[in-house]
């Protein structure tokens, strides 16, 4: 009985909340958007992180994780440690063009 009293109170809350915060992202919609352009304060850094990471140190460091994960993974006989690491190389070769499009285009769907 206890536990339906719970579900109870949880549905009505949510009932409010999921609404409310619908509508926030949406009527917030264009506050996610941002432009980059070269006389932006932050822009020499944004260009060589971007720098570092399409070239050789990306390349480092996502061979690196893979190599890290798939030794990980024969010492503890689990195959987790080594999808891990390819995640991470994975992550390093998309992460940075995903953020620019999400900060340059918005985040909302339309």
């Amino acid at each position: 009985m206890k536990s339906l009293s719970r579900f109870t109170k949880l549905t009505t809350l949510m009932r409010f909340v999921v609404p409310v915060l619908m509508l926030s992202l949406v009527a917030t919609g264009p506050a996610f958007a941002g432009s980059l352009s070269s006389s932006d304060t932050f822009y020499g850094l944004v260009q060589t992180l971007l720098s570092w990471i399409d070239g050789g140190l990306g390349i480092a460091l996502a061979l690196s994780s893979v190599l890290i994960g798939t030794g990980v993974a024969v010492v503890k006989s689990s195959p987790l440690a080594m999808v891990t690491g390819i995640a991470i190389a994975a992550l390093l070769h998309w992460m940075p063009s995903i953020i620019i499009n999400l900060m340059t285009n918005g985040a909302v769907l339309r």
